[in-house]
């Protein structure tokens, strides 16, 4: 769909091709550095050259993911069809799969990994929902439902996830399953009756669409981190947190960028340059391959493991 940008030719910055240039390009350094460099015995050694380029092309590969969701929400925003633009996510994520785990795992079925057009699917899927939850009425929203079920489901997804991340393991123990939840809960009737009650600026349909929201949200991360995609639960709050700020571009990926850093890994904080090229966007779609990144996505991976293959980094006794 096109912008009024978009019939402005000399429109000077960087279009929205020009974007996703700069993030392939940071990815491939990224996975060449995961895929190959890794694989390399002198990448253990501290102070080698390998060791020093592997953790250089894995720095420089961090500002691709915030702009694939930059680049994602503006689709979304900007689309015919956005249950089209999810199944051709869904598509090239099952297509992708096994060049994936070939590049990564060295062989073509490894369920623990899932590639990341699985997140951007899951991403899509869930700003569907917000755009849907934002268009309804007040008397449209099913307040008994969103009242009880934003008291359950976040509370259930936090409990697990915490849980998780503290013990390393998927079961959830006894304490656990009745400590979290009371404590989400009273954290979420907290913030609804600060949003509904306390302040003059939001209304009651504000406070259901935040439980709305809060419910999707809960479901889309437990989607990524029961399927493992890439960048799990951590993409897609990145993914929602540009969508929040969708009006401030440069806002939106600093706090993406953040979110991802703390969440994920503290090397994500190389992404924050991603500020300059996005204050540079000027909204235009721009003229280049449409499909760039879905058809580089699966061919790259197939040729990096080509090449570990033929090197003798993947040997067939892995596969």
């Amino acid at each position: 769909m096109e912008t009024a940008a978009d019939q402005k030719p000399n429109t000077p910055g960087l279009t929205g091709q020009g974007l996703k240039v700069i993030a392939v390009i940071s990815m491939i350094i990224d996975h060449i550095g995961y895929a190959i460099l890794k694989r390399m015995p002198a990448v253990s050694v501290e102070g080698s050259v390998t060791n020093i380029v592997y953790y250089l092309m894995r720095t420089i590969g961090r500002p691709a993911f915030p702009i694939y969701c930059f680049l994602l929400v503006e689709g979304v925003l900007h689309t015919r069809n956005i249950g089209k633009y999810a199944f051709r996510l869904f598509i090239f994520a099952l297509v992708s799969e096994i060049p994936f785990d070939l590049a990564f795992y060295g062989k073509p079925f490894y369920n623990e990994h899932q590639n990341v057009f699985f997140t951007l699917c899951i991403g899509v899927l869930m700003l569907w929902a917000f755009e849907k939850i934002g268009a309804l009425d007040e008397k449209r929203l099913p307040k008994g439902f969103l009242y009880v079920a934003v008291m359950i489901i976040p509370p259930a997804y936090l409990t697990w996830s915490v849980e998780r991340f503290i013990t390393r393991k998927t079961d959830l123990s006894v304490p656990g399953m009745i400590l979290y939840p009371i404590c989400a809960a009273v954290g979420l009737v907290v913030v609804y009756l600060a949003v509904s009650r306390t302040s003059e600026k939001y209304n009651e349909r504000t406070a259901l669409i935040l439980c709305a929201d809060l419910i999707v949200l809960s479901a889309a991360c437990l989607a990524a981190d029961l399927l493992n995609t890439d960048y799990i639960s951590a993409g897609i709050i990145t993914i929602a947190l540009i969508y929040l700020y969708r009006t401030d571009h440069v806002s939106a990926v600093v706090y993406g960028c953040v979110a991802l850093t703390i969440l994920s890994s503290p090397l994500e904080v190389a992404a924050l340059p991603d500020a300059i090229a996005i204050s540079k966007y000027n909204g235009k779609r721009g003229k280049g391959i449409k499909y760039l990144f879905y058809i580089i996505y699966p061919l790259h991976l197939v040729i990096l493991y080509l090449i570990a293959y033929a090197t003798g980094l993947w040997h067939p006794a892995v596969l």
